[in-house]
């Protein structure tokens, strides 16, 4: 069972932040379809949302901002602290102005799942998720040069 909250997302938000969630999301598809990954496994820049949308640098960091505060998206940032990749933590959901949202959360049953599998043997660094794909730790890039 997905946890959930159950407000509509749409309703504070201001109408470019939410336009602008509504492009990376394609963005992110697009490059989830070209790699044959997960949504959730795609990372991307500031520059990529730039070079899809043709938004000025200002409006993105403006309206990026709200996504990162409202966790749409997860933000994490290079060894040297300056530059910036972003992960989708969205799958469309609320875009027709539905009332409950699923965000991308584990629930307690796949947390119980996935801490009963302690005699499975992983390559170091790695570990399993209740749908029985193997995961990396935050911070580990999965495709093309960030």
């Amino acid at each position: 069972m997905p946890m959930w909250f159950s407000v509509n997302p749409w309703m504070n938000w201001s109408k470019p932040s939410r336009t602008l969630l509504s492009l990376i999301y394609a963005m992110v598809q697009e490059q989830a379809e070209q790699n044959n990954a997960p949504i959730d496994e795609i990372f991307f820049t500031r520059r990529m949302i730039r070079e899809y949308t043709g938004w000025s640098d200002w409006q993105i960091r403006a309206h990026i901002k709200q996504l990162e505060e409202m966790e749409y998206i997860g933000v994490r940032t290079s060894s040297r602290g300056k530059e910036y990749s972003y992960i989708l933590n969205y799958q469309g959901q609320g875009e027709e102005h539905q009332e409950t949202c699923y965000l991308n959360l584990t629930s307690v049953e796949q947390i119980t799942t996935l801490m009963n599998r302690e005699d499975e043997a992983l390559p170091e660094g790695k570990y399993p998720d209740p749908e029985g794909k193997t995961c990396y730790p935050e911070g580990t890039p999965r495709f093309g040069k960030i």
